[in-house]
């Protein structure tokens, strides 16, 4: 938390209780949660590096933070 590198903390799990549980957990004001799956995450991801590729081709995962920033931002 003293880190200089440190911006922020995004937390992906499900359900109300569990954000309940990280709230009363974390001293740290700029962490973000998201009633999510990890598969949904990964899935998301899996997605946008797929759409551009064809089958048969290599497969390129350059974009990884910004389906992530979609993904937590997303409702």
């Amino acid at each position: 938390m003293n880190s200089t590198n440190l911006k922020t903390i995004d937390v992906l799990c499900r359900g109300e209780a569990a954000k309940k549980n990280y709230d009363d957990f974390m001293r740290f004001n700029f962490y973000r949660f998201k009633d999510a799956s990890l598969e949904d995450y990964l899935s998301a991801i899996h997605r946008a590096s797929m759409e551009l590729q064809h089958l048969g081709t290599d497969r390129i995962f350059d974009k990884i933070e910004s389906v992530h920033e979609g993904f937590m931002t997303s409702t």
